[in-house]
């Protein structure tokens, strides 16, 4: 896309985020091992603490800003520090994903580093596709979150 977003794929005006992203069947094409991921930034560096999670999932949309997709901790893909710089950032994941081809992928951004950036990422816009809950007090833990008892911020 051409348009820019701090939302997405972490909200970097907090300094915690966790949001999740569906990508349709139809986007991605075909089947295979994931083993990276990349997002295209349009800003500088900065050091940021992810933990990065995928699922298979047949919702191709959010309802509203509490409807997250359950996560486990076995969905997680990569975990740890990572330097985001202006331009496509690769995040080679630490366990490879098997994406079966024709269900929805769900992908969730925890990031968890204390301090926020303001990073912008360019993005296509697709109603619906993307929920986030952020704090600068509270850090949502992305398994096992519950949004109706999160003390901080959703949005949708």
């Amino acid at each position: 896309g051409t348009s820019t977003t701090y939302y997405t794929p972490y909200n970097s005006l907090f300094n915690y985020s966790f949001v999740q992203q569906i990508y349709t069947a139809d986007e991605i094409g075909v089947p295979g091992t994931i083993t990276a991921i990349a997002f295209n930034s349009s800003d500088q560096s900065d050091n940021c603490n992810f933990d990065i999670y995928m699922k298979l999932v047949s919702r191709s949309s959010f309802s509203s800003d509490t409807d997250f997709e359950p996560i486990t901790s076995a969905d997680l893909v990569y975990s740890g520090t990572y330097t985001i710089t202006t331009g496509w950032n690769n995040f080679e994941l630490d366990a490879p994903f098997a994406y079966d081809g024709s269900s929805n992928l769900l992908i969730a951004f925890h990031e968890k580093t204390g301090s926020y950036s303001s990073k912008h990422f360019y993005y296509t816009s697709a109603a619906n596709m993307v929920v986030c809950a952020y704090s600068d007090s509270y850090n949502p833990t992305a398994v096992g979150f519950n949004p109706a008892s999160y003390s901080g911020s959703k949005e949708f």
